[in-house]
């Protein structure tokens, strides 16, 4: 896989054989990046379920002013450890996490602007993983929220900014109702 747009265009990224995983097509990252653009410019972006990192480095190489990458398979980290290293990246741009997403929220101290959400499918709901990030400290007031599924899903408390379909796939972009 390769990096679409942005600063590190082109730049190689591994990991898209673990298994498990499902990488993001490029025609939909490009779609995302250009539904998100506003709000990458200076952002803390988070990937909750990192798997190879594609996004959230699409999402550096395009304005992100840091991205936290985080996943719960060993595997995972370690390729986008490589891809780390591979793009010559400080600590200051990307942190990379080890541990189950609600246990990295519990712990989390970072504010972030952008949380992207791409979970493995039927093994966790969205709804307990948006009820997780609520209860979390890491929520800013215009944090967006970004959900990459195969079907719609209604949260009460949410507002939708956005949502497009791409084949199979949905993207939906919300905020938390205050």
């Amino acid at each position: 896989m390769r990096i679409i747009s942005g600063k590190y265009k082109n730049k190689l990224i591994i990991g898209h054989d673990v298994l498990g995983t499902r990488p993001t097509m490029s025609k939909i990252r490009e779609a995302l990046m250009s539904l998100i653009f506003e709000y990458l410019n200076g952002s803390v972006f988070l990937d909750l379920f990192a798997g190879s990192g594609i996004i959230a480095f699409e999402a550096l190489s395009n304005g992100a002013k840091k991205i936290i990458l985080n996943d719960m398979n060993y595997k995972c980290i370690k390729n986008i450890k490589i891809n780390k290293a591979n793009l010559n990246l400080n600590d200051n741009e990307c942190v990379i996490e080890y541990k189950f997403y609600d246990k990295f929220l519990q712990k989390s101290k970072e504010k972030v602007d952008i949380i992207y959400l791409d979970p493995p499918y039927l093994k966790i709901s969205f709804r307990e993983i948006i009820d997780n990030i609520k209860k979390s400290n890491i929520l800013k007031d215009n944090t967006i929220i970004i959900i990459e599924t195969t079907k719609k899903e209604n949260f009460d408390d949410l507002e939708e900014i956005k949502a497009k379909k791409y084949g199979d796939k949905y993207i939906f972009i919300y905020k938390i109702k205050r």
